[in-house]
């Protein structure tokens, strides 16, 4: 265990006038307010816990209102301080990691440094050794950053008491921490604090030189006990504590003349605790000790008699406990688990005891209560890493929901800011898409009044065309109905004296050369008729008339009329 108790840390409250702090919160508005409630609210927090718990509430409430952080965080750090005098674990987890949580964010104040030693305390009572000297460092790194000369003591003297505990025998680590404390004490002033630091050095010596058997250790542990009690107006519980550790050490020198020093110092302290009226009553460990001496000298009836007063000493205790017997709050943590863990370890020696009288019955009655006390600390000590777990838990989702939330703000700002630049850009991309509609629209129009202008102007041209088409039309058609009548004239000259030729003719073949020119009249004739028909068919007059033929007859007559050519280019066919 870390023996805090050496250590007189601070459970930092202000030392400022309640009634004008009242004053000041009736006067003041905003942030000022919500400062003088948290300062109310530290300064009461001893005397009226209740109170106190409320006027912070009142400040995180405020200080949510008017989004002011510090507020908060100094808000739920008096309220899990709140909880922390009432001895309720669960609530003065939660709100010292809340108010963790937002310290980290703003710059480093005497409050975080506080806080970070306070977690560092409830995690040493949760069995956390490792996480323990994390804010016991991180708290050190705060008060070097504000220059705070209490909190860099405090924090050096921690570090090295947490050294002690998660490293055992690492002495000179602790001693090396312990001095570093000093540099920030005035011997002059601190000197209840300056005391306890020298009776820590000292009992690292004197647990060196229980390992090493080397004298110069032991001297070294008188020297660092010989300057505490040089210091003047210490406190009457920490004299006594100062004597009991020094008879220790001298009685751990085991010689009779080192034994019957450290008794007599032994007795001094047992006079002064006899006189404590405020829990720092340590002679459950002196009659402890008196009742261990006696069992190996054999005196067992003294042993039997010295741990039975350590028991009731211890149980009165234990029955009267009060945070509020005590100045700091972590010695009266500290003491009151020395109380249960001594009760513990007597137990078990009077069960040794009572084995060594041969009383069985007596031993199994103390082995018992020894068991169930080992128990009780187990389960306490197991409940409060549970609970401490379990807020810890809850703190670290509470936190991955704030940054779910604080990442879906940042998206929703985000997509506020890309729609406006969607919207600016689609309303740009609009106006752009009008613009170019309303040209294309008048260029079209344009174009379509071109258009219709040259379809107007084909269709004249066309029209005009066709005009001169049809009048050239009728003109042709003239002109052949014209030329038809002319050839017809000659031809019917032509036909009438050639078919009284060939009406007259007896040669045959002479006969024949006269049908043939007759026929082609004939054919003549029809070409003629035929053109006169093709103006017919252009005015619209002409009918058309069907009728059935002899295809071979057609075809032959056609032949024949290019036979006479055929023989002379030697090509005739046989029809």
């Amino acid at each position: 265990m870390i023996n805090f108790a050496q250590a007189q840390v601070k459970f930092r409250v202000k030392k400022l006038n309640a009634d004008s702090l009242v004053a000041l919160i009736t006067e003041k508005e905003g942030a000022e307010k919500i400062e003088a409630l948290n300062l109310l609210s530290n300064v009461i927090c001893r005397k009226n816990i209740d109170s106190s718990i409320l006027l912070a509430t009142q400040a995180i409430t405020l200080s949510e209102k008017l989004e002011y952080q510090k507020g908060l965080a100094d808000g739920y750090f008096n309220v899990g301080n709140g909880y922390y005098l009432l001895d309720s674990l669960q609530p003065t987890i939660s709100n010292y990691l809340k108010a963790l949580r937002i310290y980290e964010d703003l710059e480093p104040t005497e409050e975080f440094g506080n806080l970070c030693m306070q977690l560092a305390f409830t995690n040493y009572f949760s069995g956390r050794i490792e996480i323990t000297l994390q804010y016991f460092r991180q708290a050190l790194s705060i008060y070097n950053r504000i220059n705070d000369n209490t909190g860099k003591w405090m924090a050096n003297f921690a570090i090295g008491a947490g050294v002690k505990a998660d490293k055992f025998q690492e002495w000179d680590s602790t001693i090396y921490y312990y001095n570093k404390a000093l540099l920030f004490l005035d011997p002059l002033k601190d000197q209840n604090e300056v005391v306890y630091i020298y009776r820590a050095i000292a009992m690292m010596y004197d647990n060196k030189f229980n390992e090493s058997k080397d004298t110069s250790y032991f001297n070294k542990a008188l020297s660092w006990y010989s300057k505490a009690l040089e210091l003047p107006e210490i406190y009457a519980e920490t004299k006594a504590t100062l004597y009991y550790s020094l008879g220790n050490t001298y009685i751990n020198f085991n010689t009779a003349k080192s034994i019957s020093t450290g008794l007599k110092y032994e007795k001094m302290a047992s006079n002064i605790y006899d006189t404590c009226l405020d829990g720092f009553n340590f002679n459950f460990m002196i009659k402890a000790r008196l009742g261990a001496r006696s069992f190996w000298k054999g005196d067992y009836d003294s042993t039997i008699f010295f741990y039975q007063q350590g028991i009731k000493i211890i149980e009165d205790r234990l029955a009267n406990f009060s945070i509020a017997d005590y100045r700091e709050p972590t010695l009266a943590y500290y003491l009151n688990y020395y109380h249960k863990l001594y009760k513990q370890l007597i137990y078990e020696s009077l069960y040794y005891t009572y084995v060594k009288l041969d009383d069985y019955k007596k031993a199994h009655e103390y082995y018992t209560l020894s068991k169930e006390a080992e128990e009780e600390i187990y389960k306490e000590k197991n409940q409060n890493l549970i609970t401490m777990l379990e807020s810890v838990s809850e703190d670290e989702k509470t936190e991955k929901q704030m940054a779910l939330l604080a990442r879906d703000n940042e998206l929703k700002a985000l997509t506020i800011k890309q729609s406006r630049t969607y919207l600016f850009a689609l309303a740009g991309f609009i106006l752009i898409l009008v613009l170019v509609a309303l040209l294309f629209i008048r260029q079209r129009k344009t174009r379509v009044i071109v258009r219709e202008q040259k379809l107007l102007h084909d269709l004249e041209l066309k029209n005009m065309e066709s005009e001169k088409l049809k009048e050239l039309d009728h003109l042709k058609s003239r002109f052949f109905a014209n030329i038809s009548h002319e050839f017809r004239t000659p031809l019917t000259l032509i036909k009438g004296p050639l078919e009284k030729v060939l009406a007259q003719s007896e040669d045959k073949n002479h006969k024949k050369e006269l049908g043939i020119a007759k026929k082609y009249a004939g054919k003549l004739q029809i070409l003629i008729n035929n053109l006169l028909a093709i103006s017919k068919l252009e005015s619209g007059k002409m009918k058309l008339l069907a009728s059935e033929t002899d295809v071979v007859k057609l075809v032959r007559t056609h032949i024949q009329s290019f036979e006479s050519l055929a023989k002379q280019k030697k090509h005739c066919p046989k029809i």
